[in-house]
């Protein structure tokens, strides 16, 4: 992945509908053809700075982890939270 930081405002409609959602407590799916910019919009959640752009003090209490799962080779449960505690 690339180490481009883009601007608090990319896609901030976009992430203040996912924040929303998942402030909320609930499930979300982003969904879309390769090179589309989902891994850019999931770069762009996991911002402290991008959660409170979008969603002010209810951001507080949200956490963001960015888990690539591309190169998750063993499909065992103690390599999956080993993958989780090397963020």
């Amino acid at each position: 992945m690339p180490d481009t930081v883009n601007p608090l405002e990319y896609r901030a409609e976009l992430c203040k509908r996912i924040l929303d959602v998942a402030a909320r407590g609930q499930s979300c799916s982003v969904i879309g053809v390769s090179s589309s910019g989902k891994g850019n919009i999931a770069r762009q959640l996991v911002r402290a700075d991008v959660r409170a752009y979008c969603l002010g003090a209810e951001a507080n209490g949200l956490w963001g982890v960015l888990v690539d799962f591309l190169h998750y080779a063993e499909p065992d449960p103690a390599s999956f939270y080993r993958m989780f505690w090397r963020v």
